[in-house]
Formats: structure tokens, C-alpha cells, sequence
């Protein structure tokens, strides 16, 4: 099923918002509409780039960091605790 010149700038800014987190920069909207590659193609195209490739990265340190941050609380946590049962003791 071909879809619409219209259509097919909503398919291809839809790809730009979701698999690159941004709107289309005018000249790879105008690249993507007017190629022969298929929305599935470009869809592959945009999700091996380097840029989609820098924000899994990001989100993958991102959640390294956040376990880190967990992880620390949860050891303040139980130097608090142990803390508290010396004083008590004490």
C-alpha cells in the first residue's frame, strides 16, 4: 500500500520522534520522504544510526547510575542502622 506524500511525512517525522527523541531537521525529512526506501527501511536505517546508538548508551548509563545511587542508599541505610543499635548499646 503506498502512502500519500502527506502520509508519508507523518510516517517518517512519527519514525524522527520515537526512535530519535526530536523532530526532523528539514533536509533528513526532505532525504527520507523523497527516497525509495520504505518506512520499515528507514525505520532500520534510523535505529542503527550513530545518533540512536548514543541515546541507548545514555539511557544505559543512566540506569547504571540510578542502580549506583540505589545501592548507596540502601548502604547508608544500614550503616544508620547499625549505628543507632551501637548508640543504643553504648
Amino acid at each position: 500500500s503506498t502512502s500519500s506524500p502527506n502520509e508519508r511525512v507523518q510516517q517518517v517525522t512519527e519514525l524522527y520522534r520515537v526512535v530519535l527523541g526530536r523532530d526532523p531537521d528539514q533536509s533528513g525529512l526532505n532525504f527520507h520522504v523523497q527516497s525509495n526506501l520504505t518506512i520499515d527501511q528507514i525505520r532500520k536505517v534510523m535505529t542503527e544510526s550513530e545518533e540512536h546508538k548514543g541515546i541507548i548508551n545514555k539511557a544505559k548509563n543512566f540506569k547504571k547510575s540510578q542502580d549506583l545511587a540505589a545501592e548507596s542508599l540502601a548502604h547508608l541505610g544500614s550503616v544508620k542502622g547499625k549505628l543507632e543499635e551501637i548508640t543504643r548499646l553504648g
